[in-house]
């Protein structure tokens, strides 16, 4: 039997990854299928794609060896000899694309000469952004035999504005994955999160999740808090935002320029006990 070989921009503890890590976990459990993973760049979730099947990140920490085939132009072939070394032709079925970041490592999948299916996550602007070009675009489209789209916005934005034919798009809704939880596990997390947060156990939390670029609009969640609390002074009002990758010194600037630095908490990413799906009841309910 062929395998499936699952490509995704990166092993981050952001949406994209985590909707093809959760998929993988039932495709495993509910299917015979072999499949392999390639990341473009690794992440925090890589040792949870590793556990499900052979992986290989592409883009490794660039050592001065890797630096010196930079400067010689030979990074890629690099790359393209280290994904023949993990795949081959007569192996791989059928290519799942995940997501449109990563356009470049398809055309270095062309040796696999085998379907491919793209699932497209991004509306316009953040296929134009994350592409860099229409040709990008372009070759994506050329080398894909069908896509899958995460909600009818972005298919729609396929056929209307990227002039895909709507029987080449399959709409597949993404999710996010719940646990239930009883009430007192729900009561004793919420005591326990305002606890190491120092929140007070009265208070009424405002939450956000995401990254923290600026397509995530983190600076508006700050306005809203000063909003908020210019109207409000006297009430116990947090707002706490979960996840994001980078610096954070220009939120930090604006939240201590406004004097909330009490009040607004970037807590970053946290492991799975802590994603918003699991907590959100234990922290809002009051």
């Amino acid at each position: 039997m062929k395998k499936v070989l699952f490509v995704s921009h990166s092993a981050s503890r952001t949406g994209a990854p985590i909707v093809l890590l959760n998929f993988l976990r039932w495709f495993k459990k509910n299917t015979s299928i072999p499949f392999k993973v390639v990341l473009k760049d690794g992440g925090e979730l890589e040792p949870e794609f590793a556990s499900l099947a052979p992986t290989l990140v592409v883009n490794q920490s660039k050592t001065l060896y890797h630096r010196v085939l930079g400067r010689l132009g030979l990074y890629d072939t690099l790359q393209q000899f280290r994904l023949q070394q993990f795949l081959t032709r007569e192996e791989i079925g059928l290519v799942y694309y995940n997501t449109v970041t990563n356009y470049e490592l398809l055309e270095k999948l062309r040796f696999l000469n085998c379907p491919i299916i793209t699932h497209v996550h991004e509306l316009n602007f953040a296929i134009s952004y994350f592409t860099s070009s229409a040709e990008n675009f372009n070759l994506i489209n050329t080398l894909t035999t069908h896509f899958i789209a995460c909600s009818q916005a972005v298919k729609e934005n396929l056929v209307n504005n990227r002039s895909i034919a709507s029987d080449r798009i399959t709409t597949v809704y993404s999710f996010a994955s719940t646990v239930p939880m009883k009430n007192e596990e729900i009561l004793k997390k919420r005591e326990e999160i305002r606890r190491q947060l120092n929140i007070p156990q009265n208070a009424f939390i405002v939450g956000g999740s995401g990254t923290i670029d600026w397509r995530k609009a983190p600076d508006l969640f700050i306005q809203l808090a000063r909003t908020i609390h210019s109207g409000h002074p006297d009430i116990p009002i947090y707002f706490l935002w979960v996840g994001g990758y980078g610096s954070q010194k220009h939120l930090e600037h604006d939240i201590n320029n406004l004097s909330l630095d009490q009040y607004i908490r970037f807590i970053g990413l946290k492991s799975k006990e802590w994603k918003l799906n699991k907590i959100q009841k234990s922290l809002w309910n009051n």
